[in-house]
Order: structure tokens, then sequence, then C-alpha cells
């Protein structure tokens, strides 16, 4: 089911679960479909104060619970001007109600005291019982109502929080975009009224005939209008604008402009910020945001409901006793009981009576409470709609005027347009003028270029390939490398066309704007191109020949020109040279160029075609004066061509010299590059040593932990199980002899009381008999032998009566014992059942402390493994500060024997913690039980399996051989922990041992490093070992004195261990304060 709260009236509506998956649109038209309230009258809120918006979907909100519903607001309520609360909110959902009951007792107490009317009594008692949980299942609902009123007015709180930033921040961004208004305000106020003065202004510029025609083709425009426009001589500015507008648009505009002017001013502003801030103002009142005192009311009706659950509980007790003993005295059949029952179920019932009146009187309280919230929350809830109302009043102002200030700020912008209008026709017409000359004067230049260029590379590459053809498979073809060659395209190409959609205006325009419109003359600054058409016309090839083949090549250009489609864009008159340019160039006073520069066309390399085609105006003249004599010039030339020989023969020397410096700097590069990438891999082989030795720690560690933790565990469960086993034993034993002196006491007053029954019968019976005599006696005299004969037929019967209470007595103590026995054995399971509850429970207190125990021990050697941590990795931070200072300058050997000691360091660091370590493993496995045995061993197993090194490390298997080969009191010391096999500190008592392996002595550790007795400590020890390599005594007790970490640097040593392994080596005394027990080399 989706669940929605209503807060208006304080009751949960249900929807179908569907619903959920829809968009909120479609529950609005389930809520309005089913509970009449108008969708546009409908509020939906979470918890939190989020709005639900009618696009999304209900289940993108996290709510529609029956603990977290979505919250339901009609505004209906909120909106009429009555200020008394509408009736139909105070109708409270109460449930069925009941009766008072008062009736039916007064008749139940008035009943005769029979059977009948103790089951009336009884049915009674259970309709009291019904009504009681009907009464406080409504209690409950109302209070949980109650609570989730006080939650949906919360989130209207705080979903007016949420809204009132916002509207701050949209009204302070409006008060500055208005504030930038009135600013301008005058500025705006100036063009509005000078409108009519910039209409003159522009229907004194002409419209240029360039630019009519391009109006003409406008499609916007009607055929009439442009037809009568057509007709028109002398077209301006204004005539065209009035084309496009209608006559009156300047006019129009100007008066839409001032009266948006005058509609804003400064008390619009100051009227919606008051406005605002008088709501934030009503949204602070702390008195109608919370309801004072709610916390108490609410811990009131919780104790309420508590009463109303003991008055249930009472309740239920009292009818259960009723139907007890309605069933009882139903089943029993005694009408002697009754009275004494009918008396005590009247005053049940007045109790019954009591308690239900109590609880009426609590559901009334209840519901008053609830209707009195309804009129708390009505209340605020129409303070809230006033606050939200004010606030939407302002934000709707706001929206209206800031949409009006926009709209006249277009037209504003409109208007500023207008007035820029003759500023920019006349930049516009000058820019255009200026980009045509500039772009004719590029075009003709480059083609130019590109013309000569492709003629200069097309001569040069067809005079190569003849050249190659015949050379070309030649036996000189090897001595002459290079010669395939062929020069690169530059410049061969005319560019693409570009400014060919501008005005084809020119400087003749400006020229006629600027008599139309002297006033504006100072916006028509026309450009000084000549410096960009010089230096064009200077760089172009032409002004290196004579005036014919200028000319010439001018009717050329013109052809190219045309055929590459550049006529119609280019200026005609630019391809004819002014009368003063030609003068100027033939009488220059010396022979300077614009380009004299340049002439860096020549290099080595130059062909004789591309001399003459780059040959500056400067040489042509020099050959005009000069041209008679030949010798001369042909002397010159053929210097330059010896020149040209040596520099090109310096050229192919300097290439030699610098390629072989080349070769050798790419030599010295490779081998330092190598030398660096040695170092490098060395640097990271030393690192993934050192990250390998880290991770192998951490996971030893990590593995010890767990290890350790679960045999912990295990331990402490076992020992508390065995401990509470044994407590429950004797706690049964202890119950069994209870039950068993019970019982016999039980057996022993039964058999009693049928003995003395059967006493009382046998003299019943007698004195029946004697009575029997007595009266036959009077008949006739006694006599012993009628006597005889009289009793002789009466001795049947009586031994059949007394057969008969004997048979009796039997059955009667047989049931009465299987009674009593079925009682105390029920009694004795409840008693072993709360014993196993009570035993579970401490057990589970037992383990929860030492689990918190365990993990405090454990939490303090993590940390200070993490320091030591810490301090390896500053360790290797320096280590890796020296590799790259080693590396930077090439390395020193001092610094590599300083770095070889920093890893051996770093290594006997590794090996001291894998030391300490297997210490803190072996320590649990000293102290536990002998039932743990086979753990412990399995879990050294385990890690030895992980660490343990087969080349180096001792053999698991030789040293538990070893160890039972010890005599009974060394195993007795080793068990009870005075001789440590676990650790090797100094001041511990170790065992010292002969090592086949290894042909030396060794301490005995339960550990996975090599540890060796010092040679210095024999004699004192008294351990020497024989020339023939046979020794006096197998095993010794000494304590520890100093230890030291050692490795084998040569594969022949003292030690017969491998190269690089690495062991302790341990410094001992004699022992003097334990017996001390050795053996012989014959044992």
């Amino acid at each position: 089911m989706l669940y929605m709260f209503n807060v208006d009236v304080g009751i949960m509506l249900t929807f179908d679960i569907n619903l959920g998956m829809e968009q909120v649109s479609v529950l609005q038209e389930n809520i309005e479909k089913i509970h009449k309230i108008p969708v546009d009258m409908q509020v939906l809120l979470v918890s939190g104060g989020v709005t639900l918006p009618a696009n999304q979907r209900v289940c993108h909100f996290s709510a529609g619970t029956d603990t977290n519903p979505i919250f339901l607001y009609n505004k209906e309520f909120y909106h009429n001007s009555n200020v008394d609360i509408p009736s139909e909110l105070l109708q409270v959902d109460t449930g069925p109600v009941a009766s008072d009951m008062n009736a039916e007792v007064d008749q139940c107490l008035v009943l005769p005291d029979a059977i009948n009317t103790v089951i009336m009594r009884s049915h009674l008692a259970q309709r009291f019982y019904e009504m009681a949980q009907e009464e406080t299942q409504t209690c409950e609902r109302l209070v949980h109502e109650q609570h989730l009123q006080h939650q949906g007015y919360a989130a209207v709180i705080a979903n007016m929080d949420d809204t009132l930033p916002t509207v701050k921040a949209n009204m302070d961004q409006f008060v500055q975009y208005y504030h930038e208004f009135l600013e301008s305000r005058k500025h705006f106020l100036h063009l509005a009224e000078t409108v009519g003065d910039v209409a003159n202004t522009l229907a004194t510029i002409p419209l240029l005939p360039m630019l009519v025609d391009i109006a003409l083709q406008d499609p916007h425009l009607s055929v009439t209008s442009l037809e009568e426009f057509s007709k028109k001589e002398n077209i301006s500015l204004l005539d065209w604008l009035h084309l496009r507008n209608s006559k009156d648009s300047f006019e129009r505009l100007s008066q839409m402009c001032m009266r948006g002017i005058q509609q804003h001013s400064e008390e619009i502003v100051s009227s919606l910020q008051a406005v605002l801030n008088r709501a934030l103002t009503h949204s602070l009142d702390e008195n109608m945001r919370s309801i004072k005192g709610l916390s108490d009311r609410f811990s009131g009706l919780e104790r309420l409901l508590k009463e109303v659950r003991n008055l249930l509980q009472e309740q239920t007790d009292l009818a259960k006793a009723f139907q007890q003993n309605s069933n009882r005295a139903s089943n029993l059949g005694d009408v002697s009981i009754l009275p004494d029952l009918c008396a005590s179920h009247r005053r049940q019932l007045l109790v019954m009576l009591k308690n239900h009146q109590k609880i009426r009187d609590i559901r009334r309280r209840i519901i008053m409470a609830k209707k009195e919230l309804i009129k708390n929350i009505y209340v605020r809830m129409r303070w809230v709609n006033g606050v939200e109302t004010e606030i939407a009043t302002v934000f709707e102002k706001t929206s209206m005027y800031y949409n009006s200030l926009k709209s006249l700020k277009e037209q504003l912008n409109i208007l500023q347009q207008t007035h820029s209008i003759p500023q920019l026709y006349l930049t516009a017409v000058s820019e255009v003028a200026r980009r045509r000359t500039f772009s004719q004067a590029f075009l003709l230049w480059s083609s130019d270029l590109a013309c000569h260029l492709c003629a200069v590379h097309s001569e040069e590459v067809v005079r190569r390939q003849n050249f190659q053809s015949q050379f070309e498979g030649h036996m000189l073809n090897f001595l002459f490398p290079g010669l395939e060659d062929v020069p690169p395209t530059f410049a061969t190409q005319a560019p693409d066309l570009f400014d060919t959609k501008l005005p084809k205006l020119c400087f003749e325009d400006i020229e006629m704007l600027r008599m139309k419109v002297p006033d504006l003359a100072l916006s028509l600054s026309i450009p000084d191109l000549t410096s960009i058409t010089q230096f064009f016309l200077s760089k172009s090839i032409t002004n290196t020949l004579k005036p014919k083949e200028v000319a010439s090549l001018e009717e050329r250009l013109v052809e190219v020109v045309a055929a590459v489609g550049l006529d119609s864009n280019l200026d005609p008159t630019l391809l004819q040279p002014s009368e003063s340019q030609i003068p100027s160039q033939s009488t220059m006073p010396s022979f300077t160029h614009p380009i004299s520069s340049d002439k860096g066309f020549e290099s080595e390399t130059d062909t004789e075609e591309f001399e003459k085609v780059g040959q500056s105006p400067t040489d042509l003249v020099f050959e005009k004066k000069d041209g008679n004599n030949h010798e001369p010039v042909y002397s010159l030339r053929k210097s330059i061509m010896l020149l040209r020989q040596d520099l090109v023969s310096l050229k192919d020397l300097f290439q030699l010299e610098q390629n072989n410096i080349l070769q050798y700097l790419s030599k010295l590069i490779y081998l330092y590059n190598s030398e660096a990438e040695q170092k490098d891999q060395e640097v990271c082989r030393l690192k993934e040593e050192l990250a390998t030795s880290n991770s192998d720690l951490q996971n030893a560690q990590f593995t010890i932990d767990e290890l350790e933790k679960r045999m912990k565990i295990c331990l402490d469960l076992e020992t508390r199980e065995r401990e509470e086993r044994g407590r429950l034993e004797e706690q049964r034993d202890v119950d069994k002899g209870l039950f068993e002196a019970e019982k016999e006491k039980i057996v022993k007053e039964l058999t009693e009381q049928l003995h003395h029954d059967h006493r009382l019968e046998i003299e019943a019976v007698r004195s029946r008999f004697i009575r029997v005599m007595a009266t036959a006696s009077m008949e006739r005299s006694p006599s012993e032998c009628s006597l005889e004969k009289i009793e002789k037929p009466v001795d049947p019967d009586i031994c059949e009566a007394i057969a008969q209470v004997k048979a009796d007595m039997i059955v009667e103590k047989e049931r009465a014992v299987s009674v009593e026995r079925q009682k105390w054995q029920m009694k004795m399971e409840q008693e072993i059942h709360q014993i196993k509850l009570h035993t579970e429970a401490e057990k589970q207190i037992w383990f929860n402390e030492a689990m918190r125990r365990i993990l405090v021990e454990k939490d303090r050697q993590i940390e200070g493994l993490r320091d030591r941590t810490l301090s390896l990795e500053a360790e290797c931070q320096k280590y890796q500060n020296t590799i790259n200072r080693l590396t930077a300058t090439s390395g020193s050997l001092g610094s590599e024997c300083s770095l070889l000691e920093r890893v051996e360091a770093l290594e006997s660091a590794k090996v001291k913690l894998e030391a300490e370590l297997a210490e803190a493993r072996s320590t649990p496995i000293q102290h536990s039980t002998p039932t743990h045995q086979d753990m412990s061993t399995s879990i050294a197993l385990i890690q030895e399996s992980v660490s343990r090194d087969a080349a180096t490390s001792p053999d698991p298997v030789k040293r538990s051989q070893f160890k039972e080969k010890l005599t009974r009191s060394t195993t007795s010391l080793i068990q009870q922990g005075k001789v440590s096999v676990g650790s090797c500190n100094e001041g511990d008592v170790v065992l010292v041992v002969w090592d086949e392996t290894y042909k030396n002595y060794s301490i005995l550790q339960e550990s996975t490093s090599l540890y060796f007795l010092h040679s210095d400590c024999l004699a004192l020890m008294s351990l020497p070992v024989d020339s023939d390599g046979s020794l006096r005594r197998r095993y010794s007790l000494a304590e520890v004195i100093e230890r030291e970490f050692c490795r084998a640097r040569k594969p022949g040593n003292r030690y017969n261990v491998p190269e690089g392994t690495k062991f302790f080596r341990v410094k001992v005394k004699p022992l003097k304060s334990l017996p001390f027990n050795s053996q012989s080399s014959s044992t």
C-alpha cells in the first residue's frame, strides 16, 4: 500500500501501490477522485519539506510507507476569510464507541449462584477484554496520528525555510538589475528625446548606388515598395529605413521608450523590498514556528498509553481467570464451591468495570488532545499560508517588473542602435573600400609571384629530369649522390579568392559622402594604403624588368588574371603603372631599392636560371652600364663560381664533422641512458624486494593475529563450556538428590497414610464383628467351640474386604506417586531450562568481554607494528634518496657501499621483526592446555609453511624428533615455560643443542630463523668439539647474554650454511639457578 497522511484532519490515507510507479500528477488525480480535494488545492510534501513536482515519479522520493508517509494539505481550509476552524477538521475518527457496560454488569451481579451465572460472567469478562483491546489500539493510533501531524507541520516549516532564501536571492538580483537601469535612466531619456535629430541626420546621408542595388534585392520587401524605391532619386539612408519599417517607427519607438522609462522609478523597488522584509519578519516568529509545550504533551500521552497497556494487561489476566474458573466449575460439577466463586466473580467484575471506565476516560482525553492539536496546527497553517501568500505576491510583482524592464531594455537597445546608424554606416563604407584595395593589391602580387615561381620551378624540374635521364645508370652516378632530388614547390599556386561578396565601393564613394555630409567628415577616415600597395608592387618581379618587358609581363598577367577569374574583382587601373613611378625608378640617385636587402635569393646551390630571376635592379643597371666590357664580368663570375665551390666543400666538411659529433654525442647519451637504466633497474629491484618483505611481514602478522584470535576464542569458549557443563551436572545432581529425597518423603507419607487407613478399616471390621458376636451371644450361651464355628464362615468376607482395601491402597499409591513424579519432573525440566538460558547469557557476556580485550590488545600491537612500518618507510625513503643521488652523480663506490649497508640494515630489521612475530606466535602455544596441543601444532605448521625457507630454515620434523629425545626433566622445563623456545632475547633461558645438519651448536627455537652458538662460548659452556668432529655433550641449558644478526658472505663458512643465508649468533653463559641435565655422546 501507498501511505499518505492528511495533516489537516490527522488521518492516514492508503492508495494502490502501483501509483508509486506513476507520476505525481496521476496520484493527485486519484486524490481528487476519491477524497474530493481539487488538484490545484493539494500540497504534497515529504519529510524534510521537499515538494513533490507533478512531472516526477512518486517512487523518486523515499516516502509512502506507514512510518514515513507523504504529507497531504488542503489549501481550501486556509483561504477562507473566516477565522474559526472548520467543523469538518474536528471530526476525529475515534473508531467504534464502547458502551459503559454498567447495565450488563448490574444484571450479572444479581444472578443466583449457579453454573450458568459463572458462564455468563465469563463471557462478560471476555467482552471487557475485547473492548479494552480495541480501546488500546484506538489510543495508540490517535497518539501516532498526533506525532505524524507534528512531523507534517515541521515539513511545512522546513519547506518555508527552503523557499525564503531563494526568494530573497531573486529579490537581490532584481534590485541590482533595477538599480543598473536607474543609473542609466537619464541617458536613455536623452536618447528618446533626440530621435528626431537622428532622423534628420539620416535624411542627409545618401545611400550609395552600389548599396541601392543590394537593397533592391531584399526578399522581405514587397514588389510595390521596391518599385517606388527604385523610382526615387537621391535616396537617403532614412528612406531605406522607412522602406523596411513604417514611416512613423521612430516616433513610436521614442514614445514607447519614454513611457517605459517614466513607469519605472525607485518607489517600486522600495515597496517590493518593504513587503518582502515584512514577510521575512513574520516568518521568523518563534511563537508560530514551534508549538510550545508539545514535547510535554507527547510525554503525557505516552504515560497515558502506558497506563492503558497496564489496564489492558489487568483485564486480560482477569478474563483468563474467569475463563479458567468457568471451565473448572463446569468440569467438577461441585455446587458447593459456587457461592465463594460467584462472590469472587462479583468483586472481579466490579474491578473490570472500573478499569473499563478508566480506559474510556483515557481515550476521551487523547481525543481531546488531538482536537487541540488540530486547532493549533490550523492557526499556524493559516499563518504559514499568509506568509507564503505575501512571498508569492512579491515574487509575481518582481517577475512582472523584471519582464517589463527586460522588454524596455530591448527597445532601448534598438533606440541606441538607431543613434549609432550614421556613425556605423560611414565607418562600414570606409572599411569596405579599404578591404577591396588591400585584397586587389594582395591578389595581384600573389598571382604574379605564383606565376613566376611556377615557371622557375617547372623549368628547374625539367632541367634536372633531362640531366637525370642522361646520368642515371652511369658508372659515375656513384660519385655524385643526391642528383635525384627535386626542389619542393613553394608559392606556385595563386591563393583562393576572398572579399568577393563585398560591395564594389571605392575611395571616390568616400569622397562623395564627405562632400554630402560635411558634419560627419571626421567619421570618414580614409586609411593610408600607399605603404601596403607600394610593398606589394615593390616585391613584384615586374619592377626588375625593362619597360618593354614590364609591358609584356603586364599583358601576360592580365591574361592570367582573366583566365583564373580575377578580372572582375581587381581594379583595372592597378595593373597600369603610374607615370610618376617610371621616372622615379630610372632617376634614382643611387642603386638602393626597397628590396635591396633581400639579395639573399642566391645560395651556394642556386642554379644560374634562378640567379637570373632573383637579380636585383642594382645588378641590372650595372650590366646596362658596363655591358661592353665582358671580360671583367666573366672573370668575376668565374671567381664567384670558385668561391661557391669552396663554400660547398667547406659545407660538406662541416656537415661531416657535425655528423661525427652527433654520432659521438648519441653514443655518450646511449651510454648514459644505459647506466641510468641499470641504476633504475637496481632501484626498482631493491624496492620490489623491500615491498615483498613488507608484504610478507604483513601477511605473517595478519595470519598470526587471526590464528591467535581464533585459538584464544576457542580456548575460552571450551573452558567456559566445560565449567558450565560441570556446574550444570553438579546442579543436576543436587536437584536429583532433592527430588529423590522429596519422592522418598512423599512415598513414606503416603505409605504411612495407607497403613493408617488400613488399620482403621481393620478396626472398623473388627468392631462390627464384635457387635455381631455380641448380638449372637444374647440368643444363646457362648462357648469357645461355638465361637470358633461362628468365626469360620466369616473369615472369607473379611479377607476379601482386606484384599480389596489393599488393592485400592496400592492403586492410589501408584497414582499419587505418578502425579508427584510428573510434577517434580516438569519442575526439574523448567529449572534446567532456566539454568541453560542463564548459562547462555553469561557465556555470551564472557565471550563479548573476551573479544573486547582481544581487540584492544591487537589494536595496541597493530599500532606498534604500524609505527615500526612507518620507521621502515622513512628508512626506505632515505635509501631512495641515496639511490637518486648516486644516479645523478653517476655513482661512487663509497656511496654504493653505504647503500649496501643500509640494505643489510633493513634486512636485519626485517629478520628481527620476523623473530618478534615468531616470539609472539609461540607465546600462546606454550601456555595452552594439553587438550589443544594438536591445534597449536597445526597453527605452528601453517605459519612455518607460509614463511619458512626450505634451504635455510630448520626442519620442524627434525626439531620435534630431537625434542622427543630430550630427558623428561628438560621436557618438563620447556612445558612449564622455564626454558624459552619461542624467543631468544637477552636474559632468556634457552636450550643449546647439537645440530647434525650444520655441525654446530644451535639454540632450540620454535622459529623460522637460525640461531647458532657463538664460538667464543664453547669453552665457557664446556661444549668443546673434538678434532675428529665428535662431541662430548648433546645439549645444555644456558642464559642469553647477547644476540647479533649475521649474513653468510662466502659459501664455505664455519656454520656450513649457503651463501647469503641470514642467521643469529648468540652469546650465552652457563645457567646455575635451574637444574642442569646433560647427555653424553654415547647416549
